[in-house]
């Protein structure tokens, strides 16, 4: 793990294949990843630590293991939360 360690809020959100919403949809994932900082300058700091090159080897063998480069996307996002009430 790079200096600083990880993310304050790292959540896996696996896909209930056996309930789906819309059942016959072409579902290209398993699970959702969600990494939570926070500012936009602690996600800098974070990932320009994992970016060091000793770092950068360790995490691409780790991905390798499990994640399929087709199906591997990252965004950022901007949370907004309503509330009833």
């Amino acid at each position: 793990m790079p200096a600083g360690g990880a993310p304050p809020v790292y959540r896996r959100s696996y896909l209930r294949r056996d309930a789906p919403l819309l059942p016959g949809a072409a579902i290209g994932f398993d699970v959702v990843t969600e990494q939570k900082f926070a500012d936009r300058e602690a996600l800098e700091a974070w990932l320009a630590a994992v970016s060091q090159p000793e770092v950068a080897e360790q995490v691409r063998a780790d991905e390798a293991r499990f994640l399929d480069p087709r199906h591997y996307f990252a965004y950022v996002v901007e949370e907004h939360v309503t509330t009833s009430g």
